[in-house]
């Protein structure tokens, strides 16, 4: 009777295994959070609106956590940062917040007396959103699954986009000298088609205005977000970020979405 019934258990953990959907976060693997995550990334893009100007670092795998301690695993993150004005951080993510899906159970909370303000969010199968304001005139966000298994290779949505020589443009104009590109990377569009982030870095003399030296560069385009170290910009099409920082300037273009 005792062999009957471990043979009985067996089976139905076997098949609870196969059919029944996965009930904590380790049962799923990265390949399987993936979609989740890019769908996560792009349902913030939509949330921020398209008076902000994007920045899309892309998907970072962390391995080495540990599932047990006997078993390893890894983190994928999806980051994104929103430039706004310079004292809008705190407003675009109540804004985002509330343009959330409802599934999500968005919130934020700020905290006067420490100065601080987070987003949290649930973005379904254990996929976690987290945002933050880093002024001036930024939010930064984070999609994450937290440790799973690894099973696939994480690759950028696609490189070799005609954007990919914009921000050398840009720091052309700056009078930039030791240019390097970066990645370009991007998120799908609720249309279809997608929204990509090309990055490059040079070293700039001077402390001449950002918006001064682009002026050729920007005309027409709305300014969203202008200090002696952050700088940004949009037109119909693009959005441009460039800021200064450990004896360099960094500089991205995002090409927006086709309206729809």
């Amino acid at each position: 009777m005792v062999v009957v019934w471990a043979l009985l258990l067996v089976g139905l953990g076997y098949l609870s295994a196969r059919r029944d959907p996965p009930s904590v976060r380790e049962q799923r693997s990265i390949g399987q959070a993936t979609p989740v995550v890019d769908r996560a990334t792009a349902q913030l893009l939509v949330a921020a609106g398209r008076d902000v100007v994007a920045d899309i670092a892309g998907r970072t795998l962390d391995e080495g956590c540990r599932i047990t301690p006997l078993r390893s695993g890894g983190v994928l993150y999806s980051e994104l940062t929103l430039y706004t004005s310079e004292a809008g951080g705190p407003a675009l993510l109540d804004r985002i917040a509330g343009a959330l899906p409802g599934s999500y159970g968005a919130r934020v909370r700020h905290d006067a007396d420490q100065g601080t303000h987070a987003l949290r969010a649930d973005a379904g199968e254990f996929v976690t959103i987290r945002g933050r304001v880093d002024p001036p005139g930024a939010v930064i966000l984070t999609v994450s699954t937290g440790c799973r298994p690894v099973d696939v290779q994480v690759a950028d949505l696609a490189v070799g986009r005609p954007i990919d020589e914009e921000p050398m443009r840009v720091l052309a104009a700056l009078g930039a000298a030791g240019v390097q590109s970066g990645r370009t990377v991007g998120v799908s569009c609720p249309v279809g088609s997608a929204m990509f982030t090309a990055h490059a870095t040079g070293r700039v003399d001077g402390d001449r205005p950002f918006a001064d030296a682009l002026r050729p560069l920007r005309a027409g385009a709305t300014v969203v977000l202008d200090t002696p170290e952050r700088f940004a910009y949009r037109t119909e099409t693009r959005g441009v970020v460039v800021q200064r920082g450990d004896d360099q300037v960094r500089v991205s273009v995002t090409a927006a979405c086709a309206a729809g």
